[in-house]
């Protein structure tokens, strides 16, 4: 459950804020936007299992793996990046939000159509700079799309499992050394399928059905909240 709850703390923030960032920059009036739309897009709509197993061979160690051989090439040191227990999560957090960048930038890409332009032309005319706008007109608007894409984010940052059964499963077993990246839906697998000990592997399930149906409800409260333009 640790390692769950800071795989959803490492993806759900950083990735909402790259989301947002990727989408207002898109949203702007600039050359091959659908281009871009489509470059981000792309890791959406590919298997995550094939995404998976590209991000391992890019951690493999120091004599195969691309990051490594970067980081060796500009003066640094190589990491065992998915055969150290301090590196093997943020490794596996890393991906997930590379991966899901691109299905939030499109949510948000959407809500923001859905703001009137005309509250961003009388803003340049009191003379609000771009950041002024952005915190006082396209957050607060963009509130409702916010908190979908946040609840969203938890409920499949907290189903996590294809990343972490491709990229730790081996020797060691499922969630890498010394269980560094094992998380609850991971550990509900190895003990039903692996181990076989189905009762305790229901028991997960039904903790997993809570927490998910919590949020759930969650999302649906604060989905009620209206906004006045």
């Amino acid at each position: 459950m640790g390692n769950t709850i800071l795989y959803v703390v490492g993806c759900v923030p950083i990735g909402i804020c790259i989301s947002l960032l990727l989408a207002v920059a898109i949203n702007q009036k600039i050359k091959f936007k659908n281009f871009f739309k489509s470059i981000f897009f792309l890791p959406t709509v590919t298997a995550i299992v094939a995404v998976s197993v590209i991000w391992k061979w890019l951690y493999a160690g120091e004599k195969y793996g691309l990051l490594n051989f970067l980081l060796i090439k500009f003066g640094g040191q190589p990491i065992d990046w998915m055969a150290s227990p301090t590196w093997t999560l943020p490794s596996i957090i890393i991906m997930s939000v590379w991966a899901g960048v691109g299905y939030n930038m499109i949510l948000f890409l959407a809500g923001l159509q859905t703001i009137p332009q005309a509250m961003y032309e009388a803003s340049e005319i009191d003379g609000a700079g771009f950041w002024k706008r952005f915190f006082n007109i396209t957050l607060p608007l963009l509130k409702p799309t916010i908190v979908f894409v946040a609840m969203m984010s938890f409920i499949f940052s907290f189903q996590v499992f294809e990343q972490v059964y491709i990229m730790t499963g081996g020797q060691s077993g499922i969630g890498g050394v010394l269980n560094s990246a094992l998380t609850i839906v991971a550990y509900l697998y190895d003990m039903g399928f692996q181990k076989f000990q189905m009762g305790y592997a229901s028991a997960l399930a039904y903790i997993i059905f809570l927490l998910i149906f919590m949020m759930t409800m969650l999302n649906k409260r604060l989905m009620k909240t209206n906004v006045e333009y």
